[in-house]
């Protein structure tokens, strides 16, 4: 008899652990977390580097908080591409990012200011760029894919969020013919992965920049970069850009009847040169949707606009 009471306490003790690890594993795919964004940090780098800095640090503070799993620049790290103090001040307030324990997940982007420019013409040179935030410097991290050609300018990394694993793919500013070709080549390895596509240069706060030509180069911006691009890939789901000041979002289907969201996020004509303001995209698995966040660390406050803060309907894969 004693030996069948205890056979059947250990059968109850056993149907219990099972039960707290099967809604533990529940939990844990409808966790809500938390992306964020750093829109063009220009004037910071030339002006107020204390702002860039309060940024990274309170990143750094709140990733419990917030549950942070990934962060992402949207271009313009510096206001001068050859100014090198410039440089080591955006390298130091990324560093904060690598010096935490673990060390913050994040990605870069070259915008149109961080390119070499000859006099009047823009090239896709990436020298100091490279030079401080180029493939040495993410080798060895396991949210690092790579980069194209040796470079950094356009990358490709991973997070993994409520138990799925996202791809942030990020193309440098006006992405040229073989960018497009490695890019298409990215996600044809990676086809069952949703896909945060991060360029400088995408949007405007009235639509898509339809300028065939930027800045002299025969690259893929706004309309074009949607007809050729970003529509012919059924795991895009976001589009994120800077570049031209304001906020703005729009939700087009793609050739595979998907909807895809593409939103602008840039604070640089706001007083002392953006205000610190950054973004903070929080997805929430359980209720399909992304509550998108304008917050300053420098302020300590919330910009509660229509444009600046909102809910966003997002099929969240596997829900």
């Amino acid at each position: 008899m004693k030996n069948s009471t205890f056979k059947y306490r250990a059968l109850i003790l056993l149907v219990i652990i099972v039960s707290l690890s099967a809604l533990s594993c529940v939990d844990k795919a409808a966790e809500p977390f938390t992306v964020i964004l750093l829109p063009d940090t220009q004037n910071y780098s030339e002006m107020y580097p204390e702002t860039y800095l309060n940024q990274t640090e309170w990143v750094n503070e709140n990733i419990g908080e917030e549950n942070i799993r990934f962060v992402i620049h949207l271009g313009d790290m510096v206001q001068h591409f050859d100014a090198v103090d410039e440089w080591k001040l955006a390298d130091r307030a990324h560093q904060v990012f690598e010096k935490a324990e673990p060390p913050v997940p994040y990605s870069v982007v070259p915008g149109n200011h961080d390119l070499v420019h000859i006099g009047e013409v823009t090239t896709w040179k990436t020298d100091l760029f490279d030079e401080y935030f180029g493939p040495g410097r993410f080798e060895g991290r396991d949210w690092y894919g790579g980069g194209i050609n040796g470079s950094n300018s356009s990358n490709y990394c991973f997070f993994e969020g409520a138990g799925v694993r996202f791809m942030v793919l990020s193309l440098n500013f006006a992405p040229g013919e073989e960018v497009i070709e490695w890019a298409d080549s990215v996600i044809a390895r990676h086809k069952d992965m949703p896909i945060i596509l991060v360029t400088h240069a995408h949007l405007n706060t009235k639509g898509r920049l339809n300028i065939p030509m930027p800045y002299g180069l025969d690259g893929y911006v706004g309309v074009r970069l949607w007809e050729n691009f970003i529509r012919r890939h059924e795991n895009i789901n976001l589009v994120l850009c800077g570049h031209v000041g304001g906020a703005y979002r729009m939700q087009s289907e793609n050739d595979y009847g998907k909807p895809v969201n593409e939103i602008l996020f840039d604070y640089q004509n706001e007083v002392n040169g953006g205000n610190g303001w950054l973004v903070k995209m929080q997805f929430i698995p359980q209720e399909n949707r992304i509550q998108f966040t304008t917050y300053s660390p420098k302020l300590n406050r919330v910009w509660d606009s229509p444009k600046n803060t909102y809910n966003m309907d997002f099929d969240f894969p596997g829900r």
